[in-house]
């Protein structure tokens, strides 16, 4: 029998795997849709076994106090649902596990867990040269921004760029500086 979908992840996350996910998304996905999603679920629930378990009991126990439990686990569920890259649930799991140890209000994590879910994958990895001023490519810039990880003003020239404009010089906010620092810092 299925662990119904409100709650599955949150279960997932007590028992540290997700063996019930693919029979919860079986029932509504192709075939090639339940491969994905499963290894999904199992990048996001290997990178957040790392998170230790008296963090996360905490964390989960949390979760049932303030009565969220169902909720998160919907966000989670979803927003792992519609990723399209492997890699986006491990940066989803780091900011995740950065909530549960207290380093991270949640609220803040899941706000920039779903600024990772627009973004392309890619271009998140080029945000720690953001921290050192380095340029990069405008494009990359650009998307970034419009997602929501930097901030821009002034004028800069871009690697590249051969007008006498280049375009908006870059930093990064709030929001990408606690990606990079959380999200994706490897351990």
């Amino acid at each position: 029998m299925a662990i119904p979908a409100r709650t599955m992840p949150v279960n997932a996350l007590k028992k540290g795997t997700p063996s019930s996910a693919p029979e919860v998304i079986a029932a509504s996905k192709p075939m090639s849709a339940v491969v994905a999603a499963t290894s999904t679920n199992r990048s996001l629930a290997t990178e957040f076994e790392k998170t230790p378990l008296a963090d996360r009991k905490a964390f989960i126990a949390d979760l049932d106090k303030k009565r969220k439990n169902a909720e998160f686990g919907e966000q989670i569920l979803f927003l792992i649902d519609r990723m399209e890259d492997i890699e986006k649930p491990v940066i989803v799991a780091r900011l995740i596990s950065a909530a549960a140890t207290g380093k991270l209000p949640l609220s803040k994590a899941l706000r920039v867990s779903k600024i990772v879910d627009r973004a392309f994958v890619e271009d998140l990895k080029t945000l720690p040269q953001f921290q050192a001023g380095s340029p990069t490519n405008r494009l990359i810039a650009d998307a970034l921004f419009s997602v929501g990880l930097l901030t821009g003003d002034g004028l800069a020239f871009f690697e590249g760029d051969t007008t006498a404009r280049s375009g908006t010089t870059y930093h990064l906010n709030a929001y990408g500086q606690i990606l990079v620092e959380y999200g994706l810092a490897q351990d």
